[in-house]
């Protein structure tokens, strides 16, 4: 964070949505990039709408930073007779789509990091790649160079090649982004004014399925003045209130930063499934400290008590509404996915490790078979009453005595360390007497239940 505030990022407080540790600890830091712009020029229109917006950077000290752009439409003319086609040419899940069917050129973003201007044209993505690259060149201590980070935007190509050489060069280690999608609210200024039929005008602007189903989960139906419909990448909260802001800041801020929660966990369980993904297509060898890695990051992401008590409540209704749709792959599925995928490469390690231990202990029995050898011979002395100078020539003169005893000691040793190896990989089973005395336990309690019931 004292690495970007001179370069005109402004520390944000996180307020009560995180838990009091997470925030005292900057376990979490939130920062923002004010005076974004977005400009459209229509081919009707003879001047350009240009929208006021703000970047916000969540940073997460499990080694993740999350980019949320908020931009307000106040001020710029929306077709009274097709909102639905107006709300979709927003929409920013098409990043490399122009932004509106008819623009007269691609859509220009512009904002301003220390003294140097940075611009992208084309969708979201591009300028989120622009000033991501700027970010990361901050942070490493060199020059913000806004034609080379224009460049490695330039297309969805370019700005992944990039991201793969930083990979190459030991700067990052996940190369391929993670979005949630878009986030919209819609505030009317009455109740009067909403829509009869809300879930059906939300399946327009989502989308439904084959069978007219809503593909979105009304989270807040148990309330009758809040909507707030969630999609895999889409997220739209309805509300009627007098009030609407007419900054650069969202109207609900506590739904807004679950957006940005449930983002920072989809990344992080995505970065984890893409890996174990490509090792198990292309066949590469996986290390016990790496293993080890995705079972701490998975600890970290999938921790729900780094939420605050009322964010904490809100998020167990997003959970519960979200586990009971069917319409979209959920959170909570790849959750189970990627243990699935830990799981298996763990079981691998651990069928791997016991193949070594047991190596190690035929080796170690084979020398101490041998280092025993001499006290058996001994032994053969003096049970069969030899002459004391047999020790000094015993293979020579007793050869199947001597055959005898190394096969004799590899045995013996060779049951001990199987044992061993045997009683450290797994749970014994209760002994007999044990077993016994449990079986007679479960005989009497069973009896007693029996005589109560009749």
């Amino acid at each position: 964070m004292a690495a970007l505030t001179p370069f005109g990022f402004e520390e944000v407080p996180l307020d009560w949505f995180y838990d009091v540790q997470v925030s005292r600890r900057k376990h979490v830091a939130r920062l923002k990039l004010p005076k974004v712009t977005l400009s459209l020029e229509l081919k009707d229109e003879e001047h350009a709408f240009v929208a006021k917006g703000t970047l916000h950077i969540l940073i997460w000290s499990v080694g993740f930073m999350i980019m949320r752009l908020t931009i307000t439409d106040h001020g710029m003319q929306r077709p009274d007779d097709d909102f639905i086609g107006w709300f979709k040419a927003m929409h920013r899940l098409e990043h490399d789509l122009d932004a509106w069917p008819n623009c007269k050129s691609d859509p220009l973003w512009m904002t301003r990091i220390g003294n140097t201007d940075l611009c992208a044209t084309g969708g979201v993505r591009r300028f989120l790649d622009v000033v991501g690259n700027a970010i990361h060149e901050i942070l490493r201590g060199r020059t913000v160079q806004p034609d080379i980070f224009s460049a490695w935007a330039s297309g969805p190509e370019t700005a992944l090649d990039h991201a793969e050489e930083l990979v190459r060069r030991g700067e990052l280690r996940y190369p391929y982004p993670v979005t949630f999608g878009s986030h919209s609210e819609m505030i009317w200024r009455s109740t009067h004014s909403l829509p009869p039929d809300l879930d059906k005008w939300i399946s327009k602007l989502i989308g439904s399925g084959a069978e007219g189903e809503l593909l979105a989960a009304n989270v807040d139906e148990h309330l009758d003045h809040i909507w707030w419909y969630i999609a895999e990448f889409q997220s739209i909260f309805v509300r009627a209130s007098d009030e609407i802001h007419s900054e650069d800041r969202v109207h609900d801020i506590t739904r807004a930063q679950m957006v940005e929660y449930i983002t920072y966990r989809r990344a992080g369980l995505m970065a984890i499934q893409r890996e174990t993904q490509q090792i198990t297509a292309e066949r590469l060898p996986v290390e016990g400290a790496r293993v080890a890695d995705w079972m701490w990051l998975m600890s970290a992401l999938t921790n729900d008590y780094v939420l605050g008590g009322w964010s904490a409540t809100m998020f167990e209704r997003f959970r519960r509404k979200y586990r009971d749709f069917e319409g979209v792959r959920n959170l909570f599925s790849l959750e189970s996915q990627v243990y699935s995928n830990i799981e298996s490469f763990q079981g691998r390690l651990d069928a791997e490790s016991d193949r070594i231990g047991v190596i190690t202990g035929v080796l170690f029995g084979i020398v101490a078979a041998t280092a025993l050898v001499p006290l058996g011979e001994l032994l053969v002395i003096f049970l069969f009453h030899l002459s004391k100078n047999s020790y000094a020539n015993f293979p020579n003169n007793y050869p199947l005595a001597f055959v005898a005893i190394v096969i004799g000691m590899l045995g013996l040793i060779g049951f001990v360390c199987w044992r061993l190896l045997r009683h450290a990989r797994s749970l014994r089973p209760p002994d007999t007497i044990g077993g016994s005395r449990h079986f007679h336990l479960n005989k009497r309690l069973a009896a007693l239940i029996a005589t109560r019931k009749r």
